[in-house]
Protein backbone atom coordinates (compact mmCIF):
# COMPACT_ATOMS: atom_id res chain seq x y z
CA UNK A 1 0.00 0.00 0.00
CA UNK A 2 2.31 2.36 0.54
CA UNK A 3 4.70 3.78 -2.01
CA UNK A 4 8.23 3.26 -1.71
CA UNK A 5 10.55 6.51 -0.37
CA UNK A 6 7.52 7.24 1.96
CA UNK A 7 9.49 6.59 4.54
CA UNK A 8 13.38 7.34 4.98
CA UNK A 9 15.18 4.13 5.17
CA UNK A 10 17.61 3.08 8.07
CA UNK A 11 21.34 3.82 7.41
CA UNK A 12 21.92 0.29 7.39
CA UNK A 13 19.60 -0.34 4.67
CA UNK A 14 20.97 2.24 2.37
CA UNK A 15 19.53 1.45 -1.39
CA UNK A 16 21.16 3.14 -4.74
CA UNK A 17 17.46 4.55 -5.04
CA UNK A 18 18.60 7.00 -2.04
CA UNK A 19 21.55 8.09 -2.86
CA UNK A 20 21.26 11.12 -4.45
CA UNK A 21 23.04 10.11 -7.87
CA UNK A 22 21.39 8.75 -10.93
CA UNK A 23 22.82 5.68 -11.65
CA UNK A 24 23.85 4.80 -15.48
CA UNK A 25 22.21 1.47 -14.66
CA UNK A 26 18.94 2.22 -14.04
CA UNK A 27 18.01 -1.61 -12.49
CA UNK A 28 21.06 -1.28 -10.32
CA UNK A 29 18.03 -0.92 -7.28
CA UNK A 30 15.79 -3.64 -8.44
CA UNK A 31 19.15 -5.76 -7.99
CA UNK A 32 20.07 -4.72 -4.98
CA UNK A 33 16.42 -5.25 -3.48
CA UNK A 34 16.84 -8.55 -4.74
CA UNK A 35 19.44 -9.73 -2.57
CA UNK A 36 16.22 -9.53 0.20
CA UNK A 37 13.32 -9.58 -1.43
CA UNK A 38 12.38 -11.51 -5.00
CA UNK A 39 8.67 -10.89 -4.76
CA UNK A 40 10.04 -7.05 -4.22
CA UNK A 41 12.42 -7.19 -6.91
CA UNK A 42 9.74 -8.38 -9.92
CA UNK A 43 7.31 -6.12 -8.78
CA UNK A 44 9.74 -3.43 -9.04
CA UNK A 45 11.17 -4.30 -12.36
CA UNK A 46 7.82 -4.36 -13.81
CA UNK A 47 7.00 -1.36 -12.54
CA UNK A 48 10.50 0.54 -13.99
CA UNK A 49 10.03 -1.28 -17.37
CA UNK A 50 6.42 -0.65 -17.71
CA UNK A 51 7.59 3.56 -17.10
CA UNK A 52 5.03 2.94 -14.20
CA UNK A 53 7.89 3.80 -11.56
CA UNK A 54 10.39 6.66 -12.55
CA UNK A 55 13.75 6.66 -10.68
CA UNK A 56 14.70 9.90 -9.09
CA UNK A 57 17.71 11.19 -6.79
CA UNK A 58 16.83 11.53 -3.29
CA UNK A 59 16.02 15.35 -1.83
CA UNK A 60 19.10 16.23 -0.62
CA UNK A 61 20.63 19.55 -1.28
CA UNK A 62 23.12 18.77 -4.10
CA UNK A 63 20.30 16.59 -5.99
CA UNK A 64 17.63 18.93 -4.87
CA UNK A 65 19.02 21.99 -6.97
CA UNK A 66 19.31 20.23 -10.26
CA UNK A 67 15.91 19.28 -10.06
CA UNK A 68 14.69 22.76 -8.75
CA UNK A 69 12.22 24.98 -10.61
CA UNK A 70 10.45 27.77 -11.12
CA UNK A 71 7.20 26.17 -11.25
CA UNK A 72 5.81 23.72 -8.71
CA UNK A 73 5.18 20.13 -9.65
CA UNK A 74 1.28 20.48 -8.88
CA UNK A 75 1.49 23.77 -11.72
CA UNK A 76 3.66 21.41 -14.28
CA UNK A 77 1.40 18.44 -13.70
CA UNK A 78 -1.78 20.37 -13.78
CA UNK A 79 -0.61 21.27 -17.29
CA UNK A 80 -0.06 17.78 -18.85
CA UNK A 81 -2.85 15.86 -17.41
CA UNK A 82 -5.74 17.77 -15.64
CA UNK A 83 -8.04 16.62 -19.11
CA UNK A 84 -6.40 13.16 -19.70
CA UNK A 85 -6.45 10.99 -16.26
CA UNK A 86 -6.05 7.39 -15.32
CA UNK A 87 -4.85 5.76 -19.00
CA UNK A 88 -1.45 5.17 -20.50
CA UNK A 89 -1.11 7.64 -22.92
CA UNK A 90 -1.03 10.25 -20.50
CA UNK A 91 2.56 8.74 -19.28
CA UNK A 92 3.77 7.89 -22.59
CA UNK A 93 3.51 11.21 -24.16
CA UNK A 94 5.19 12.34 -20.51
CA UNK A 95 8.03 10.09 -21.41
CA UNK A 96 7.82 10.69 -25.15
CA UNK A 97 8.53 14.31 -24.75
CA UNK A 98 10.84 14.42 -21.40
CA UNK A 99 7.47 15.73 -19.72
CA UNK A 100 8.63 13.68 -16.91
CA UNK A 101 11.93 15.57 -15.81
CA UNK A 102 11.19 19.15 -14.77
CA UNK A 103 15.23 20.11 -15.28
CA UNK A 104 14.87 19.25 -18.90
CA UNK A 105 11.12 20.87 -18.90
CA UNK A 106 12.07 23.84 -17.68
CA UNK A 107 15.31 24.57 -19.74
CA UNK A 108 13.85 23.96 -23.19
CA UNK A 109 11.68 26.26 -22.52
CA UNK A 110 13.16 28.87 -21.06
CA UNK A 111 16.75 28.59 -22.77
CA UNK A 112 18.21 26.26 -25.14
CA UNK A 113 21.52 27.45 -24.40
CA UNK A 114 20.76 26.46 -21.01
CA UNK A 115 19.91 22.91 -21.56
CA UNK A 116 22.64 22.50 -23.72
CA UNK A 117 25.20 23.49 -20.71
CA UNK A 118 23.09 21.10 -19.32
CA UNK A 119 24.34 18.02 -21.38
CA UNK A 120 27.82 19.13 -21.45
CA UNK A 121 28.04 18.64 -17.43
CA UNK A 122 26.36 15.50 -18.41
CA UNK A 123 23.50 16.32 -16.12
CA UNK A 124 21.17 15.24 -19.51
CA UNK A 125 22.51 12.15 -20.72
CA UNK A 126 25.34 10.67 -18.94
CA UNK A 127 26.12 9.25 -22.64
CA UNK A 128 26.75 12.68 -24.15
CA UNK A 129 23.56 12.89 -26.38
CA UNK A 130 20.59 14.31 -25.95
CA UNK A 131 18.09 11.43 -25.23
CA UNK A 132 14.66 11.29 -28.59
CA UNK A 133 12.46 12.58 -25.66
CA UNK A 134 14.85 15.58 -24.49
CA UNK A 135 15.23 16.22 -28.91
CA UNK A 136 11.19 16.52 -28.71
CA UNK A 137 10.65 18.75 -25.56
CA UNK A 138 12.98 21.24 -27.44
CA UNK A 139 11.70 21.73 -31.03
CA UNK A 140 8.31 21.89 -29.17
CA UNK A 141 9.59 25.45 -28.29
CA UNK A 142 10.29 25.81 -32.51
CA UNK A 143 6.92 24.82 -33.63
CA UNK A 144 6.48 26.31 -37.04
CA UNK A 145 5.06 29.11 -37.52
CA UNK A 146 5.65 30.98 -40.77
CA UNK A 147 4.44 29.76 -44.49
CA UNK A 148 5.71 30.33 -47.94
CA UNK A 149 4.38 28.56 -51.05
CA UNK A 150 6.16 25.98 -52.75
CA UNK A 151 3.73 25.23 -55.12
CA UNK A 152 0.38 26.35 -56.98
CA UNK A 153 -1.79 25.10 -59.34
CA UNK A 154 -5.00 26.82 -61.17
CA UNK A 155 -7.12 23.78 -59.41
CA UNK A 156 -7.91 22.48 -56.14
CA UNK A 157 -5.47 20.46 -53.68
CA UNK A 158 -6.75 17.48 -52.51
CA UNK A 159 -4.04 15.71 -50.73
CA UNK A 160 -0.40 16.04 -50.21
CA UNK A 161 1.89 14.14 -47.96
CA UNK A 162 5.48 13.39 -46.66
CA UNK A 163 6.74 9.43 -47.71
CA UNK A 164 7.20 7.53 -44.46
CA UNK A 165 11.21 8.21 -44.50
CA UNK A 166 10.58 12.00 -45.73
CA UNK A 167 12.58 12.03 -48.70
CA UNK A 168 9.45 12.53 -51.16
CA UNK A 169 5.90 14.30 -51.27
CA UNK A 170 3.42 13.63 -53.01
CA UNK A 171 0.33 15.75 -53.84
CA UNK A 172 -2.95 15.23 -56.20
CA UNK A 173 -4.79 17.52 -58.01
CA UNK A 174 -8.29 17.98 -59.52
CA UNK A 175 -6.36 18.74 -62.92
CA UNK A 176 -6.17 14.58 -62.67
CA UNK A 177 -2.36 14.82 -62.28
CA UNK A 178 -0.45 13.45 -59.11
CA UNK A 179 3.00 15.12 -58.67
CA UNK A 180 5.81 13.30 -56.80
CA UNK A 181 8.63 15.46 -55.79
CA UNK A 182 11.96 15.04 -54.13
CA UNK A 183 12.40 16.73 -50.56
CA UNK A 184 15.72 18.67 -50.62
CA UNK A 185 16.78 21.72 -48.69
CA UNK A 186 13.82 22.32 -47.47
CA UNK A 187 12.02 22.80 -50.51
CA UNK A 188 9.83 20.63 -53.33
CA UNK A 189 11.52 19.72 -56.07
CA UNK A 190 9.09 17.60 -59.04
CA UNK A 191 10.81 14.53 -60.72
CA UNK A 192 7.49 12.63 -61.93
CA UNK A 193 4.23 14.41 -63.04
CA UNK A 194 1.67 11.48 -63.76
CA UNK A 195 -1.44 11.91 -66.06
CA UNK A 196 -4.10 9.74 -63.99
CA UNK A 197 -6.29 7.64 -65.63
CA UNK A 198 -10.39 6.92 -65.92
CA UNK A 199 -10.58 9.85 -63.66
CA UNK A 200 -14.19 10.28 -62.41
CA UNK A 201 -14.15 13.78 -61.22
CA UNK A 202 -10.98 13.67 -59.05
CA UNK A 203 -8.64 11.86 -57.53
CA UNK A 204 -9.74 11.07 -53.88
CA UNK A 205 -7.22 9.22 -52.32
CA UNK A 206 -3.71 8.17 -52.88
CA UNK A 207 -0.81 5.75 -50.73
CA UNK A 208 2.82 5.25 -50.84
CA UNK A 209 4.47 1.92 -50.17
CA UNK A 210 6.64 1.77 -47.60
CA UNK A 211 9.95 1.33 -49.74
CA UNK A 212 8.52 4.08 -51.65
CA UNK A 213 8.86 1.80 -55.25
CA UNK A 214 4.78 2.37 -56.10
CA UNK A 215 2.17 4.43 -55.40
CA UNK A 216 -1.96 3.79 -55.92
CA UNK A 217 -5.10 6.38 -56.21
CA UNK A 218 -8.63 5.92 -56.38
CA UNK A 219 -11.41 8.64 -57.73
CA UNK A 220 -15.01 7.47 -58.79
CA UNK A 221 -13.91 4.67 -60.74
CA UNK A 222 -14.31 0.77 -60.96
CA UNK A 223 -10.33 0.52 -60.50
CA UNK A 224 -7.93 1.73 -58.43
CA UNK A 225 -4.29 2.05 -60.18
CA UNK A 226 -0.72 0.99 -58.82
CA UNK A 227 2.25 3.38 -60.54
CA UNK A 228 6.14 2.77 -59.98
CA UNK A 229 7.72 5.54 -58.52
CA UNK A 230 10.47 7.38 -61.03
CA UNK A 231 8.98 4.95 -64.02
CA UNK A 232 9.48 7.01 -67.58
CA UNK A 233 6.56 4.65 -68.90
CA UNK A 234 3.88 5.58 -66.46
CA UNK A 235 2.17 2.03 -66.63
CA UNK A 236 -0.79 1.88 -64.69
CA UNK A 237 -1.54 -1.13 -63.26
CA UNK A 238 -5.73 -1.77 -62.49
CA UNK A 239 -6.77 -2.76 -58.92
CA UNK A 240 -10.00 -4.32 -59.58
CA UNK A 241 -12.62 -3.73 -56.80
CA UNK A 242 -15.89 -3.25 -58.22
CA UNK A 243 -18.40 -5.90 -57.56
CA UNK A 244 -20.92 -6.36 -60.01
CA UNK A 245 -24.11 -5.50 -57.89
CA UNK A 246 -22.53 -2.26 -57.34
CA UNK A 247 -23.61 0.56 -60.22
CA UNK A 248 -21.50 3.89 -59.33
CA UNK A 249 -18.08 2.76 -57.19
CA UNK A 250 -15.46 4.75 -55.11
CA UNK A 251 -13.00 3.88 -52.80
CA UNK A 252 -12.78 6.91 -50.60
CA UNK A 253 -10.05 5.99 -48.78
CA UNK A 254 -6.93 3.19 -49.68
CA UNK A 255 -4.13 2.67 -47.76
CA UNK A 256 -1.15 -0.17 -48.57
CA UNK A 257 -0.21 -3.05 -45.62
CA UNK A 258 2.64 -2.29 -43.74
CA UNK A 259 4.21 -5.50 -45.66
CA UNK A 260 3.05 -3.78 -49.16
CA UNK A 261 1.19 -7.31 -49.68
CA UNK A 262 -2.10 -5.75 -49.84
CA UNK A 263 -4.20 -3.07 -50.87
CA UNK A 264 -6.96 -1.76 -48.47
CA UNK A 265 -9.56 0.07 -48.83
CA UNK A 266 -13.22 1.71 -47.86
CA UNK A 267 -15.96 2.22 -50.77
CA UNK A 268 -19.19 4.06 -51.26
CA UNK A 269 -20.89 1.03 -50.63
CA UNK A 270 -20.51 0.60 -46.98
CA UNK A 271 -17.63 -2.11 -47.40
CA UNK A 272 -14.24 -2.69 -46.70
CA UNK A 273 -11.85 -4.51 -49.65
CA UNK A 274 -8.52 -6.11 -49.55
CA UNK A 275 -6.74 -7.03 -52.38
CA UNK A 276 -3.91 -9.25 -52.56
CA UNK A 277 -1.21 -7.73 -54.73
CA UNK A 278 1.00 -11.13 -55.01
CA UNK A 279 -2.78 -13.44 -56.31
CA UNK A 280 -3.61 -9.96 -58.36
CA UNK A 281 -6.77 -10.54 -56.57
CA UNK A 282 -9.56 -9.27 -54.56
CA UNK A 283 -9.50 -11.29 -51.37
CA UNK A 284 -11.58 -9.74 -48.57
CA UNK A 285 -14.61 -7.69 -49.02
CA UNK A 286 -17.31 -7.04 -45.94
CA UNK A 287 -20.00 -4.47 -44.34
CA UNK A 288 -19.38 -2.71 -42.14
CA UNK A 289 -23.18 -2.62 -40.95
CA UNK A 290 -22.19 -4.24 -37.57
CA UNK A 291 -25.43 -6.40 -37.74
CA UNK A 292 -28.07 -3.41 -37.96
CA UNK A 293 -31.60 -3.73 -39.57
CA UNK A 294 -31.13 -0.20 -41.47
CA UNK A 295 -30.67 -1.24 -45.26
CA UNK A 296 -28.62 1.95 -46.08
CA UNK A 297 -24.61 1.23 -46.45
CA UNK A 298 -23.15 3.92 -45.78
CA UNK A 299 -20.15 5.52 -46.92
CA UNK A 300 -16.60 3.88 -45.30
CA UNK A 301 -14.67 7.54 -45.67
CA UNK A 302 -11.40 6.38 -43.61
CA UNK A 303 -9.64 3.12 -43.39
CA UNK A 304 -6.15 2.46 -41.57
CA UNK A 305 -4.07 0.13 -40.22
CA UNK A 306 -3.59 -0.01 -36.55
CA UNK A 307 0.34 -0.81 -36.62
CA UNK A 308 2.81 -2.73 -38.48
CA UNK A 309 1.24 -6.11 -38.13
CA UNK A 310 -1.11 -5.87 -41.48
CA UNK A 311 -4.20 -7.54 -39.09
CA UNK A 312 -5.82 -4.93 -37.38
CA UNK A 313 -7.70 -1.98 -39.60
CA UNK A 314 -9.53 1.04 -38.03
CA UNK A 315 -12.88 2.02 -40.23
CA UNK A 316 -15.02 5.28 -40.00
CA UNK A 317 -17.82 6.35 -42.16
CA UNK A 318 -20.81 8.23 -42.11
CA UNK A 319 -22.58 5.91 -39.89
CA UNK A 320 -20.70 8.20 -36.94
CA UNK A 321 -18.80 5.08 -36.30
CA UNK A 322 -15.04 3.82 -35.53
CA UNK A 323 -15.21 0.51 -35.97
CA UNK A 324 -11.64 -2.07 -35.24
CA UNK A 325 -11.28 -5.05 -37.54
CA UNK A 326 -8.90 -7.85 -37.32
CA UNK A 327 -8.70 -9.64 -40.48
CA UNK A 328 -7.47 -13.08 -38.91
CA UNK A 329 -10.74 -12.97 -37.41
CA UNK A 330 -13.32 -11.60 -39.58
CA UNK A 331 -16.21 -14.44 -41.02
CA UNK A 332 -17.47 -12.54 -44.24
CA UNK A 333 -21.08 -14.00 -44.12
CA UNK A 334 -20.98 -12.39 -40.74
CA UNK A 335 -18.34 -9.46 -40.13
CA UNK A 336 -18.37 -8.18 -36.39
CA UNK A 337 -15.74 -5.73 -35.12
CA UNK A 338 -13.44 -6.65 -32.60
CA UNK A 339 -14.36 -3.12 -31.11
CA UNK A 340 -16.40 -0.18 -31.80
CA UNK A 341 -16.62 3.58 -30.87
CA UNK A 342 -20.00 5.62 -30.55
CA UNK A 343 -19.60 9.80 -29.80
CA UNK A 344 -19.52 11.71 -32.77
CA UNK A 345 -22.30 13.36 -33.58
CA UNK A 346 -22.09 13.10 -37.51
CA UNK A 347 -19.73 11.03 -40.33
CA UNK A 348 -16.55 10.54 -39.63
CA UNK A 349 -13.95 11.72 -42.49
CA UNK A 350 -10.74 10.65 -41.79
CA UNK A 351 -8.80 8.15 -39.12
CA UNK A 352 -5.59 8.31 -38.15
CA UNK A 353 -3.95 5.53 -36.00
CA UNK A 354 -0.99 6.36 -33.29
CA UNK A 355 0.75 3.32 -34.96
CA UNK A 356 1.17 1.25 -31.46
CA UNK A 357 -1.98 -0.37 -31.69
CA UNK A 358 -4.04 0.94 -29.03
CA UNK A 359 -5.19 4.52 -29.85
CA UNK A 360 -6.62 6.14 -32.69
CA UNK A 361 -7.84 9.57 -33.76
CA UNK A 362 -10.90 10.44 -35.68
CA UNK A 363 -12.06 13.68 -37.42
CA UNK A 364 -15.84 13.96 -38.11
CA UNK A 365 -18.16 16.15 -39.69
CA UNK A 366 -19.78 16.90 -36.08
CA UNK A 367 -16.54 19.74 -36.05
CA UNK A 368 -14.76 17.75 -33.61
CA UNK A 369 -11.50 15.19 -33.41
CA UNK A 370 -11.49 12.50 -30.88
CA UNK A 371 -9.29 10.72 -29.17
CA UNK A 372 -10.06 6.87 -28.92
CA UNK A 373 -8.24 3.89 -26.45
CA UNK A 374 -8.87 0.46 -28.04
CA UNK A 375 -9.25 -1.34 -24.85
CA UNK A 376 -12.43 1.12 -23.88
CA UNK A 377 -14.71 0.55 -26.40
CA UNK A 378 -18.53 1.65 -26.83
CA UNK A 379 -20.81 -1.81 -26.03
CA UNK A 380 -22.43 -3.39 -28.53
CA UNK A 381 -25.91 -1.52 -27.88
CA UNK A 382 -24.11 1.74 -28.00
CA UNK A 383 -23.32 0.99 -31.46
CA UNK A 384 -26.32 -0.05 -33.17
CA UNK A 385 -28.48 2.54 -31.11
CA UNK A 386 -26.09 5.31 -32.90
CA UNK A 387 -26.07 3.86 -36.17
CA UNK A 388 -29.61 3.30 -35.75
CA UNK A 389 -30.17 6.95 -34.79
CA UNK A 390 -27.78 8.65 -37.21
CA UNK A 391 -30.83 9.71 -39.78
CA UNK A 392 -31.75 11.98 -37.17
CA UNK A 393 -29.20 14.27 -37.82
CA UNK A 394 -30.32 15.69 -41.34
CA UNK A 395 -27.61 18.08 -43.01
CA UNK A 396 -25.03 18.27 -45.86
CA UNK A 397 -21.75 19.41 -44.43
CA UNK A 398 -21.28 20.24 -48.29
CA UNK A 399 -23.53 22.82 -48.46
CA UNK A 400 -24.69 23.74 -45.38
CA UNK A 401 -23.55 24.91 -42.29
CA UNK A 402 -23.38 22.65 -39.24
CA UNK A 403 -26.35 22.98 -36.66
CA UNK A 404 -25.89 25.18 -33.87
CA UNK A 405 -25.87 22.44 -30.90
CA UNK A 406 -22.59 20.93 -32.37
CA UNK A 407 -19.72 21.36 -29.95
CA UNK A 408 -22.39 22.37 -27.29
CA UNK A 409 -24.05 19.34 -25.78
CA UNK A 410 -20.20 17.96 -24.39
CA UNK A 411 -20.25 13.92 -24.40
CA UNK A 412 -22.63 11.97 -24.74
CA UNK A 413 -24.15 9.11 -22.90
CA UNK A 414 -21.55 6.38 -23.57
CA UNK A 415 -18.97 7.94 -25.11
CA UNK A 416 -15.68 6.20 -24.36
CA UNK A 417 -13.22 8.15 -25.64
CA UNK A 418 -10.49 10.33 -23.92
CA UNK A 419 -10.39 13.51 -25.00
CA UNK A 420 -12.29 15.65 -27.90
CA UNK A 421 -10.97 18.37 -29.84
CA UNK A 422 -12.78 21.68 -31.27
CA UNK A 423 -11.69 24.66 -32.82
CA UNK A 424 -11.51 23.60 -36.43
CA UNK A 425 -14.08 23.51 -39.42
CA UNK A 426 -15.09 20.42 -41.02
CA UNK A 427 -16.85 21.67 -44.54
CA UNK A 428 -17.48 20.72 -47.69
CA UNK A 429 -14.69 17.58 -48.08
CA UNK A 430 -13.51 14.45 -46.01
CA UNK A 431 -10.54 16.51 -44.06
CA UNK A 432 -7.66 14.94 -42.78
CA UNK A 433 -6.40 14.85 -39.13
CA UNK A 434 -2.91 13.06 -37.84
CA UNK A 435 -0.83 12.51 -35.02
CA UNK A 436 2.60 14.62 -34.99
CA UNK A 437 5.56 13.08 -35.69
CA UNK A 438 7.08 11.04 -32.73
CA UNK A 439 10.99 11.40 -33.84
CA UNK A 440 10.69 15.86 -33.78
CA UNK A 441 7.77 15.92 -31.44
CA UNK A 442 7.02 12.56 -29.20
CA UNK A 443 3.28 12.32 -30.77
CA UNK A 444 2.15 15.21 -28.34
CA UNK A 445 0.31 17.07 -30.84
CA UNK A 446 -2.93 16.31 -32.95
CA UNK A 447 -3.18 18.54 -36.06
CA UNK A 448 -5.45 19.10 -38.96
CA UNK A 449 -6.64 21.42 -41.75
CA UNK A 450 -9.87 23.42 -41.59
CA UNK A 451 -12.40 24.83 -43.66
CA UNK A 452 -11.57 28.46 -42.91
CA UNK A 453 -8.10 27.95 -44.67
CA UNK A 454 -6.34 27.28 -41.24
CA UNK A 455 -3.53 24.83 -39.94
CA UNK A 456 -4.74 23.96 -36.15
CA UNK A 457 -2.50 22.17 -33.90
CA UNK A 458 -3.79 20.97 -30.66
CA UNK A 459 -2.12 19.05 -27.49
CA UNK A 460 -3.06 15.93 -27.52
CA UNK A 461 -3.36 16.13 -23.39
CA UNK A 462 -5.15 19.02 -22.81
CA UNK A 463 -6.78 19.50 -25.83
CA UNK A 464 -5.95 23.18 -26.36
CA UNK A 465 -4.81 24.89 -29.42
CA UNK A 466 -1.18 24.74 -29.36
CA UNK A 467 -1.03 26.67 -32.71
CA UNK A 468 -3.30 28.40 -35.39
CA UNK A 469 -2.22 29.61 -38.69
CA UNK A 470 -3.66 31.31 -41.06
CA UNK A 471 -2.01 31.01 -44.48
CA UNK A 472 -4.81 29.66 -47.49
CA UNK A 473 -7.59 31.41 -48.92
CA UNK A 474 -10.01 28.40 -49.07
CA UNK A 475 -10.29 24.85 -47.38
CA UNK A 476 -6.87 22.82 -46.22
CA UNK A 477 -7.73 19.61 -46.70
CA UNK A 478 -4.79 17.96 -45.89
CA UNK A 479 -1.70 19.09 -44.05
CA UNK A 480 1.93 16.86 -43.23
CA UNK A 481 4.40 16.79 -41.11
CA UNK A 482 7.77 15.55 -42.05
CA UNK A 483 8.47 12.99 -39.85
CA UNK A 484 11.81 14.10 -39.42
CA UNK A 485 12.29 17.38 -39.70
CA UNK A 486 10.10 20.47 -37.98
CA UNK A 487 8.59 21.30 -41.22
CA UNK A 488 4.93 21.04 -42.41
CA UNK A 489 3.42 21.31 -45.88
CA UNK A 490 -0.22 21.86 -46.41
CA UNK A 491 -2.33 21.29 -49.16
CA UNK A 492 -5.72 23.90 -49.87
CA UNK A 493 -8.76 24.49 -52.20
CA UNK A 494 -6.19 27.93 -53.07
CA UNK A 495 -4.47 25.15 -55.50
CA UNK A 496 -1.29 25.81 -53.12
CA UNK A 497 1.23 23.70 -51.08
CA UNK A 498 2.55 25.95 -48.33
CA UNK A 499 5.47 25.01 -46.64
CA UNK A 500 5.64 25.91 -42.45
CA UNK A 501 8.92 26.48 -40.79
CA UNK A 502 9.79 27.90 -37.34
CA UNK A 503 10.98 31.56 -38.00
CA UNK A 504 11.70 33.96 -34.77
CA UNK A 505 9.55 37.08 -33.84
CA UNK A 506 11.48 40.16 -34.70
CA UNK A 507 11.28 41.54 -31.05
CA UNK A 508 11.53 45.71 -30.81
CA UNK A 509 14.97 47.33 -29.71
Amino acid sequence: GNRMGNQPPEKSQSSPCTTGQVSEDPFAPVRALGEHDELATAVLAYLIHSGQVTLRPSSDDNAESLYQSQESEDELRSKIAYCIKDNDICQLIQQSSSFECRKITHWCQKNLAGCVRQRETTMSNRRGGFSPSTKAAMQSKYLPNSNRKVAQFSAKLNSGFFSQDGTMFVSSCQDQHIRLYNVTHNTLKCFQDVTCKDVGYCVVDTSMSSDNSHFIYSSWHECIYLCSVGSDDEMHVQIQLKPPDVMRFCPFSIRFSPDNAHVLAGGNDGCIYLYDQTRAERTVRFQTSCGSDDKWNYDVNAVSYADNSSHVVYSGGDDTLCLVWDLRLLDEDNPRPVAGFAGHGAGITYIDSKGDGRYLISNSKDQSIKLWDIRQPSDYGMLKHARDTVEETRWDYRFEAPPRDFGKQGKTEGDPSLMTYRGHQVLRSLLRCHFSPAHTTGQRYVYTGCSSGKLIVYDVLSGHIVSQLQGHTDAVRDVSWHPYEQVICSSSWDGTHAWWEYEPEMKEI
